[in-house]
């Protein structure tokens, strides 16, 4: 059987890894129709005039500075974040912002790969093909099942502020957990800097980070310091590290500009915004968890068996700590709560989403380990047998499918259409082509010098690509900030749509 399970691994790993390059060409495919939207014109704009006045790149830079220093006084202290808002890829050309959903999808999937490595192959031991199969399904359940697709990966202002710093922050781990194994100075000084970076961006991947940092810090001063377990060197490490994490999140978070913003939400007390975000990410569990999510989970069981049998690890409180994991999963969920008193916008649930898959395949391996870590000491032995496996299984794919039949019973929408298959669709049956035509036809517009006051047509958008391409349009008010920039950025006097 051992050569059989081997099998299962090389062939799945394989069968899957291509099926989610398939995938992501696809939804890369999509992005090639995509255009710019409202405020990647509004945070664009300095940078855009700095290009048509100068074309020097360094201009542009300056431009895309003094727009973070003004942001930070008025709006909002995300300095990361609102650096490469301002520089929006349309800046340099249509092309460009075309470009930009591919360029995400490979740093979104290049990181949760990178992360996995770490976890399975260096830390765990498991085999190549393993580590393949469990990313390549993980990066597949991500862009088939997430809500919001244009928010998520098309809109450059939206998925770049929440996707592309999730993919930092994975990166970030990944780091960090070998410079944990092989410390060098090095390693420090660029965890210190992303760490610095990944501070400068949205709060929800910034919450968990620092929470898990916390942790970390406390239990290696308890190593260090009660036990003498551990080399000191590790716990003045992660200070440095987490000193700049902290450091970062106090100059973004005391920026004039939040109390500006904050002026205009309803702000609710912390202990309530836990609540209640600890009550919205169970719901999130409940609602979001359908059909991919079961085949995820029964693909990756045979694959976490495998490095449960070899790994070392004791599986001790199961509750107690898929508790505090799913508890940090939660945290995600505070900054919105606290700040706005809702769970944030699309974009926001999309970025909860990706921390939920991650979270419940951290908990499953935990509580697989802990099953079976429970099987080996009632029965006395070392190694389990094939037979005593299959019971291991048996009741993994029982709770698992048992957890499916329930979200029918509450008459949750199921996701059985994926994300790939919409986009497909929409590319063969000549939607984003007619979405791109009509973009087309206004960029005429634009470049036709005689016509000074420009009045576009709305967008007549296909039922598919409503949340894929088009998450929305510049406004029938000429007088509207974004509207008057986009024509000074065109050399036109006004520009607005046709109510």
């Amino acid at each position: 059987m051992q050569k059989f399970w081997d099998r299962y691994e090389k062939y799945a790993s394989w069968l899957f890894f291509l099926l989610m390059l398939a995938s992501l060409i696809v939804m890369a495919a999509l992005g090639f129709y995509n255009h710019p939207l409202g405020d990647d014109f509004h945070y664009g704009y300095g940078a855009a005039m700095a290009w048509k006045e100068t074309g020097n790149v360094f201009e542009v830079l300056k431009a895309v500075w003094d727009g973070v220093l003004t942001q930070y006084q008025i709006w909002q202290g995300t300095y990361s974040a609102m650096f490469l808002m301002h520089l929006s890829p349309q800046v340099f050309g249509d092309f460009f912002y075309k470009l930009y959903p591919t360029i995400l999808f490979a740093c979104f999937t290049g990181a949760i790969f990178y992360l996995m490595h770490v976890l399975l192959c260096v830390k765990l031991k498991a085999s190549r093909n393993g580590w393949i199969l469990v990313s390549s399904l993980l990066v597949l359940v991500c862009i088939m099942q997430v809500p919001l697709c244009g928010e998520t990966f098309y809109w450059y202002n939206g998925s770049m502020y929440y996707t592309g710093f999730y993919a930092c922050t994975c990166v970030f781990w990944g780091f960090l957990i070998k410079h944990l194994d092989k410390m060098t100075i090095a390693k420090m000084i660029i965890l210190s800097l992303l760490a610095f970076f990944i501070a400068g961006g949205n709060y929800i991947s910034l919450l968990p980070t620092m929470i898990i940092m916390g942790l970390m810090i406390l239990y290696y001063i308890y190593k260090v310091l009660i036990k003498k377990t551990a080399d000191k060197r590790v716990l003045i490490s992660l200070c440095i590290i987490f000193a700049c994490l902290a450091g970062g999140f106090l100059i973004s978070a005391l920026a004039p500009g939040n109390a500006i913003r904050q002026a205009t939400s309803w702000k609710i007390e912390p202990l309530t915004a836990i609540w209640r975000s600890i009550y919205q990410n169970t719901r999130y569990v409940l609602y979001w968890n359908g059909i991919w999510s079961l085949l995820f989970f029964l693909f990756i069981t045979p694959v976490y068996m495998r490095i449960i049998e070899k790994c070392k690890w004791k599986f001790r409180c199961p509750i107690l700590v898929c508790g505090l994991i799913f508890g940090i999963y939660c945290s995600t969920s505070c900054p919105p709560f606290y700040a706005q008193n809702n769970g944030g916008a699309a974009r926001v649930f999309c970025l909860v989403y990706y921390m939920m898959m991650l979270t419940l395949a951290m908990m499953y391996f935990y509580a697989l380990g802990a099953l079976y870590r429970f099987v080996q000491r009632h029965n006395q032995k070392k190694m389990m047998s094939w037979a005593e496996k299959h019971v291991v299984l048996l009741v993994s794919f029982v709770l698992l499918i048992g957890y499916v039949f329930a979200s029918f019973w509450r008459n949750d929408v199921m996701i059985l259409k994926p994300n790939t298959v919409i986009a497909l669709e929409c590319l063969c049956n000549g939607d984003a082509e007619y979405y791109e035509k009509q973009y087309q036809d206004r960029v005429e517009m634009l470049k036709d010098e005689t016509i000074s006051e420009v009045v576009f047509e709305p967008y007549d958008v296909p039922n598919a690509l409503v949340y894929y391409l088009y998450v929305g349009d510049i406004s029938t008010d000429e007088t509207n900030e974004v509207n008057q920039k986009m024509a000074e950025i065109y050399g036109k006097k006004s520009i607005r749509v046709d109510s």
